[in-house]
């Protein structure tokens, strides 16, 4: 891994003056970078010990901090993930280790987490949230949506560790042992012998729209069966909906730290109804609240309509994004009111699952502050919690996704 590194950054420093040297004057490159190479090596900036792998790494950040200030910050992302793509480096660093890029033997993007620390305070909030709805007469419902790590397959390269799919095995475990009723989006993928890969982007954390679409109709097959609700499960056939596909046209959350070069981009569908709709969509934070259509209220156009690699999310397009709460009103169902307690994973499936249900009520316990979700839930009085999150809930340390109180 050391040496990998040491390849990386002398390649990397070597490329960039190459490159660079073909269009840069002398006043706004070569002196500037000439300077930070000076720099590099004077013993006020590195020890009078270092060694020549620690100049070099030196070197290459001096160099890249004023490109970062003179040139696109995105060209230099690029570069450096097309030299890490040319050496087959599996493993790319970031400043933060949460997102340090790893791309999978089958050539998937993905981060990788470390064990939580707090998984058992999770456990038991989960738990006696749970007691607390029952007494209520409320149903709660724990979904748990994949990581794109596939449990049964993980495709990590030799030598890299990830956490995320054994924290929800425990975290699952210890809450229906309690009485908690769960749903494993992980198990149902494998057992319906479904590529679970092909269900995400290749450069972004999250899964298609199209695996949204899917996970809404087995999820609504289970509220029917099991929650009493009334809902025609045909109603999430792909023959009802019109599908877009807007070719090479994402680059998500994991490409944007490596570039174009180094994973590729992605195309996105915009997928909505062919069957009549009428919504009203609220979210008061923003002071947005908007009335018609399923495509005119619940995607957002401005971030999918244009091609912008590192400055949009068309991913974010559903729903328009995460927001602490906003609620879906269907004027068209005479039926039961759902709260949905969820992360981004839940963009692609709130839109569809509000097709449904008479209200929908969206909060992000992540960015919520109004009140408790425990004080929101008395005042609305849901006829069921469903919790929607990814595995990457249990690595978090404020445990704000977990804090219902």
């Amino acid at each position: 891994m050391i040496m990998r590194k040491r390849i990386t950054a002398i390649i990397f420093l070597l490329v960039l003056i190459i490159g660079i040297m073909g269009y840069a004057s002398i006043d706004n490159f070569i002196k500037p970078v000439g300077w930070q190479l000076i720099k590099g090596y004077s013993n006020n900036v590195m020890p009078q010990d270092a060694t020549s792998y620690e100049k070099v790494i030196n070197i290459r950040n001096n160099i890249g901090g004023y490109f970062n200030e003179v040139y696109p910050k995105n060209e230099y992302i690029n570069l450096y993930g097309a030299v890490n793509n040319v050496i087959g480096n599996k493993f790319v660093f970031d400043v933060n280790p949460l997102n340090n890029v790893v791309k999978l033997n089958n050539d998937y993007l993905t981060f990788v987490y470390q064990k939580s620390k707090n998984i058992s305070q999770y456990e038991k909030n989960m738990i006696e949230l749970n007691t607390y709805l029952k007494q209520k007469d409320i149903a709660l419902l724990y979904v748990q949506a994949p990581d794109k790590i596939d449990k049964f397959d993980n495709q990590l390269p030799t030598g890299v560790d990830d956490f995320t799919n054994s924290d929800a095995d425990e975290f699952l475990k210890a809450i229906r042992s309690a009485g908690v009723d769960t749903m494993d989006f992980r198990d149902i993928i494998h057992d319906s012998n479904i590529n679970h890969y092909e269900m995400f982007f290749k450069t972004d954390h999250h899964w298609k729209p199209e695996a949204g679409l899917w996970a809404t109709g087995k999820l609504c097959e289970k509220l029917a069966a099991d929650y009493n609700f009334k809902i025609d499960t045909q109603l999430y056939d792909p023959k009802n909906y019109n599908v877009e596909v807007k070719k090479n046209w994402f680059l998500g959350s994991q490409g944007k730290r490596v570039g174009l070069y180094y994973g590729g981009v992605d195309d996105i569908s915009v997928i909505t109804p062919k069957f009549e709709t009428n919504l009203e969509y609220k979210i008061p934070s923003n002071q947005i609240d908007k009335t018609g259509t399923f495509e005119n209220t619940l995607i957002d156009y401005e971030k999918i309509n244009k091609r912008d690699y590192f400055n949009l999310s068309p991913y974010s397009s559903y729903t328009g994004g995460d927001f602490p709460l906003s609620t879906v009103n269907n004027k068209l169902v005479s039926g039961k009111k759902i709260l949905l307690v969820r992360d981004s994973f839940a963009c692609v499936v709130a839109p569809f699952l509000s097709l449904s249900c008479s209200q929908l009520d969206i909060i992000d316990l992540r960015h919520y502050t109004d009140s408790t979700l425990i004080q929101y839930i008395d005042k609305t009085n849901p006829d069921i919690v469903i919790f929607f999150y990814n595995p990457s809930a249990y690595k978090t340390d404020d445990g704000k996704q977990f804090t219902f109180k």
